[in-house]
């Protein structure tokens, strides 16, 4: 399996198990970012990638929308 693929998978069924104003975070790595970026929006969520140098990580953010 690849390992953007299980992110992937969980942004797909976030929609429904989150609340509106919900959000489900990914650890990833920086060069499969923007993969994990496209899983996000694809199921519906706002994305955010948020880095931190110091703890050599990158979280992808997805928010489920206030309707």
């Amino acid at each position: 399996m690849l390992p953007w693929a299980a992110g992937g998978r969980m942004a797909a069924e976030a929609p429904q198990r989150l609340a509106p104003g919900g959000h489900l975070l990914v650890e990833t790595s920086e060069r499969q970012a923007a993969r994990t970026v496209e899983a996000v929006v694809r199921n519906g969520l706002l994305p955010q990638v948020v880095t931190s140098d110091e703890l050599n990580a990158t979280v992808v953010i997805g928010t489920k929308p206030i309707r």
